[in-house]
């Protein structure tokens, strides 16, 4: 299966995973504690990954996490609000780190008619708002992902521009 394909289905499997999980429980789910939501979105997607596939919750720093034959095929990260900075930044740290064919974090928002999903590619982010009722996307940006590692300290100008006295300022 080529990589490009691959992220599709992985997608794709997401998408109709949420979708049932919504139709189940709908916004039902707002006062559970993150867990017992997991686990429930966990069940879902095993309904729509192979058999040989292992989906595990809160582990290796994710909320869902499946793997197959050793390899990472999605790692999720959610929120029942928006996503925090540091919340994104874990999400793109494991992305780069660990590799795995697919990376998304999401924001399941109460007042909204819609999930707010960051999808992590090769290079780069994805947003996007998909409908809980008919979960149709909605592309809103692309942008680079951008290595950390320098751009993240903080630059100062330290040169200053030194007068000397003279000596009838002394």
């Amino acid at each position: 299966m080529s990589g490009a394909l691959e992220k599709i289905e992985i997608f794709s499997a997401f998408r109709k995973a949420m979708l049932d999980y919504f139709s189940t429980y709908g916004e039902e789910e707002k006062h559970r504690r993150k867990s017992t939501v997991s686990h429930r979105i966990a069940v879902n997607l095993s309904r729509h990954f192979s058999p040989s596939c292992k989906i595990d919750i809160d582990i290796n720093s994710t909320d869902i996490l499946v793997e197959e034959d050793g390899s990472v095929l999605l790692a999720v990260f959610w929120s029942s609000t928006y996503l925090t900075q540091s919340e994104k930044d874990k999400a793109q740290h494991f992305h780069i780190e660990k590799k795995p064919v697919l990376t998304l974090a999401f924001s399941m928002l109460e007042d909204k008619d819609y999930i707010l999903v960051y999808r992590f590619e090769k290079e780069y982010l994805e947003y996007l708002h998909i409908n809980k009722e008919d979960f149709s996307e909605n592309l809103l940006k692309r942008c680079l992902i951008e290595d950390k590692k320098d751009s993240d300290q903080l630059l100062l100008d330290i040169r200053k521009k030194r007068t000397r006295k003279t000596r009838k300022e002394s």
